[in-house]
């Protein structure tokens, strides 16, 4: 994963490119308590785990 984060008068920012998954997440909030590195991580993780699961064949 290569990252980078930043923050401006309440703004917080995250951008996060898992380069070998081809996956890239951006996430901006507006509330100085946000943690959007939190926030990609967990929707990485779900994008992930749907991606390798088996498909349903019928």
């Amino acid at each position: 994963m290569i990252s980078h984060d930043g923050a401006w008068q309440g703004f917080k920012t995250t951008i996060a490119r898992y380069v070998d998954d081809q996956l890239t997440v951006v996430v901006l909030t507006n509330l100085a308590e946000a943690k959007p590195g939190k926030i990609a991580e967990h929707i990485a993780d779900m994008y992930l785990t749907d991606a390798k699961k088996p498909t349903e064949q019928k």
